[in-house]
């Protein structure tokens, strides 16, 4: 009886103490969103009295226990300036907060994904990155993702061909050392190795970021060079519809024996783009989107017809905090011709010798699922399938080329939030057929040739981030496994490391080193077909390129006004290559076999050693002096290619740096037969963007400057053997400048009555007539009319 007493007293104390430890306990909602949209803050870090205590959650939640009394809360959240304020909470007492944050300045806090996949500062970041602005896409009409990309410094893209700094060549659709990505995930085709641009859905494009350098440990093959991430939006807190039809006509070449049409014809293009996006019942977001555009082209037998459709999708469970999942998907089908190579570089250089007429579909489904849990956890699993349909005009190139990929990541930090650890795994299986696959090792049982291929890839990767108060320290390591059917081909594990410091205020040093390698696309291999009247012959020995990139960057924050800021950047950049991969063109008989021109063609083959170095020079800014919005967008590249195989000598480093700044100024061209440059590179590259907004009014300004393919296959020489003054016009034009500079103009005016803003725009305005590569012509002098409307 005693004990039973003693028991339920002991219960009660307990309760009584438990029940007034509880009472002096309080609990804290609060609801976190952007001031301007009204749009929920994911992620947003919550501090009291100095401690991180949470972060908000997939619908801009958090809710904390703490203790009653004063606290001092503060609220954290990358791209927008901290909220800081004094809260008082009584015993047992449930207190919802409903806060919002402005967005800082955008010049000095923009925020990228690529690098790190995840969202931070691009003043973080340990490699050179760019931005391309939905807002410049808009500007400038990019009816392509590549005209806009074009805009940043130090990239071209030539026949949908992009290289970063010079590091890649010229090679017809195949093939490519920079991967692109949507959303982070690669759309690279499963034949080509390269990427689409028409495909691309510019329409509901936030930004573009652009990484220069090697990025292989985190997204794998074909990352040589760097990376272009298309990032697309979500909802705002109110749905938005936008449709933006344009117009274009080109206007005559300068030469008027050039002229290809008939006398009172212009070629044109016109179509439209649309958005529309919107959240249902608070947990599902959908957005659409879409495009048309038809051109008749400047150029003999190249038009183009395309419509596009997008949709995105996503569900934030109710049920389990932190967990959402959605299907993405596009879709699109063109008609398209193909201008390969010119009839000859002088009076019909707009004609086409051999089109073709293509009709292509593309679509990708790519489902998702994401859980983030309260201990910081985060899993992200996303998939892609992606198809792509080819059907020639009579007995040319038919494909079909699928590839799926699944990709599982994880992230945490840990360690008071001073350690970031990204982890996962990720593969690819792709199956191909294609009428112009030739495989002397794998017959069918009629003995023809097989065309068709299978394709994989397996790899792990992880990545360590650092930080704390001024340092940045990063390290990763990758390991890939690639095969097609039989062939395997291992990869050396590639690392990656990087630091960046702030020594000063608004000044960022960083250092980065990234190994890197590449895969033989299908094509490169195996392609044995004629394009544009031309023979693409297969190369069955083709080895993996690999490679290094080192940079050395300062970042240089600046203000003229208190609403006016900018970043000055300076890197200095180093690249080697192994086994770089380049088209030679020449004859290739079989064995045994004289010569002649029905052996004429590009033949895909390995360069022993090649080393680019340079540097490169940008300015970014934004914000108001007076009245008027200033936006520049500006940088300037050198880079010099050396070829080490053609040219033993510059494996001495010093003999390299030597002609790298002895022939700085120096216009190559004018020594035939050099053998110091890779082909198809251009040294100098200037980009110039510069847009003024005053009230209602802007203005723009748009200057590109590329200095010549210096080194070009002399082999081209072959060609006119079927095509005389192929070449030799072409060379001899180009011996009277160093460089093609080409200036666009615009002007646009809002109308706030009607949501609405019109934007004219005049391209080549001095109508220049050029080639960026020999056999095809640049656009003459364009006039369009944009008219955006919002809703």
């Amino acid at each position: 009886m005693k004990f039973r007493i003693i028991y339920l007293s002991l219960l009660a104390c307990l309760y009584i103490t438990g029940a007034s430890l509880y009472a002096q306990k309080a609990d804290l909602h609060i609801v976190v969103s952007d001031y301007k949209t009204g749009e929920k803050l994911v992620g947003a870090t919550i501090l009291l009295d100095g401690k991180p205590v949470a972060s908000t959650d997939m619908d801009g939640v958090c809710k904390i226990q703490t203790e009653a009394g004063t606290h001092v809360l503060l609220l954290t959240y990358m791209g927008y300036d901290n909220e800081k304020m004094a809260i008082s909470l009584t015993a047992g007492e449930v207190k919802t907060l409903q806060l919002t944050m402005k967005p800082a300045a955008k010049e000095l806090n923009l925020m990228v994904v690529t690098g790190s996949r995840y969202e931070k500062n691009i003043t973080e970041e340990t490699v050179s990155m760019d931005v391309v602005s939905s807002q410049l896409m808009q500007n400038i009409n990019a009816v392509e993702a590549s005209e806009a990309v074009q805009k940043t410094p130090g990239v071209t893209v030539t026949d949908g061909q992009i290289s970063i700094r010079g590091g890649s060549g010229y090679s017809y659709g195949v093939g490519s050392r920079v991967s692109i990505l949507i959303d982070g995930m690669p759309i690279l085709a499963a034949d080509q190795g390269n990427a689409d641009w028409q495909y691309i859905p510019i329409e509901i494009t936030d930004q573009i970021e652009v990484i220069k350098g090697a990025a292989s440990v985190l997204y794998g093959s074909g990352s040589m060079n760097g990376i272009v991430n298309v990032s697309t939006h979500w909802p705002d807190a109110q749905p938005r519809t936008t449709i933006s039809p344009y117009t274009m006509i080109y206007d005559n070449p300068n030469t008027p024996e050039q002229k290809w049409y008939r006398e009172f014809e212009h070629p044109f293009a016109t179509g439209l783009f649309f958005n529309h996006s919107r959240t249902i019942k608070k947990n599902f977001d959908l957005v659409v989107g879409g495009n048309y555009h038809f051109e008749r082209s400047y150029l003999e037998q190249n038009d183009e017809f395309r419509v596009r459709a997008i949709i995105k999708s996503r569900y934030r469970s109710p049920k389990k905090e932190g967990l959402s999942m959605g299907i993405n998907g596009s879709f699109m089908f063109e008609n398209s011709g193909r201008f390969f190579l010119w009839k000859n570089s002088q009076a019909d250089a707009y004609r086409c010798y051999a089109g073709s007429n293509d009709k292509y579909y593309f679509f990708n489904i790519d489902p998702y699922i994401r859980y983030f849990d309260k201990k910081g956890n985060r899993h992200m699993v996303n998939a892609r399938l992606y198809r792509k349909f080819r059907y020639g005009s009579g007995s040319d190139i038919n494909t079909i080329a699928n590839i799926a990929y699944l990709d599982y990541q994880f992230q945490r930090r840990f360690f008071k939030d001073m350690f970031m650890v990204t982890t996962g795994a990720t593969g690819t299986y792709g199956w191909v057929q294609s009428s112009i696959f030739v495989d002397s090792l794998q017959l069918d049982t009629a003995g023809n040739p097989a065309k068709q291929f299978q394709t994989y890839s397996a790899a792990i990767f992880a990545q360590l981030e650092f930080k704390w108060k001024w340092i940045n320290l990063l390290a990763g390591v990758r390991y890939e496994i690639n095969g097609a059917d039989s062939l395997v081909e291992g990869s050396i594990p590639v690392f990656r490391m990087g630091a960046n410091f702030k020594p000063a205020k608004a000044t960022f040093i960083r250092l980065s080193y990234g190994q890197s390698y590449r895969i033989p696309s299908l094509l490169e291999r195996f392609m044995g077909a004629g394009i544009g009247g031309v023979n693409v012959f297969p190369n069955y020995s083709l080895l993996p390129e690999k490679g290094w990139s080192a940079e050395l960057g300062l970042k240089q924050g600046f203000r003229i006004t208190k609403k006016w800021a900018a970043y000055a950047d300076l890197a200095i950049f180093w690249m080697e290559y192994n086994n770089m991969i380049q088209y030679n063109i020449g004859m290739y008989p079989p064995p045994n076999t004289p010569p002649s021109s029905q052996y004429l063609g590009f033949k895909a083959f390995n360069i022993e050693k090649a080393r680019i170095a340079g540097f490169e020079i940008s300015l970014i800014g934004q914000g108001t002096i007076g009245p008027v919005e200033i936006i520049p967008f500006i940088g300037y590249t050198y880079s010099y290619p050396g070829d080490l195989s053609k040219s033993p000598s510059q494996r001495n480093v010093g003999n390299f740096l030597s002609n790298m700044f002895e022939n700085f100024g120096k216009n190559l061209l004018k020594t035939p037969g050099d053998t110091l440059l890779l082909p198809f590179r251009n040294r100098h590259m200037l980009r110039f963007d510069l847009q003024l907004n005053w009230k209602n009014w802007g203005l723009g300004v748009d200057m590109q400057l590329n200095t010549f393919m210096e080194k070009i296959d002399q082999n081209f020489a072959y060609i006119e053997l079927i095509l005389p003054n192929f070449f030799s016009g072409y060379v001899n034009s180009r011996m009277d400048r160093n460089s093609d500079f080409i200036c666009d103009i615009r002007a646009s005016y809002a109308i706030p009555k009607w949501k609405s803003k019109i934007t004219f725009l005049i391209k080549n305005v001095a109508n220049l007539e050029y080639a960026a590569r020999p056999g095809i012509m640049n656009a003459p002098r364009n006039f369009t009319i944009r008219w955006d409307f919002n809703f």
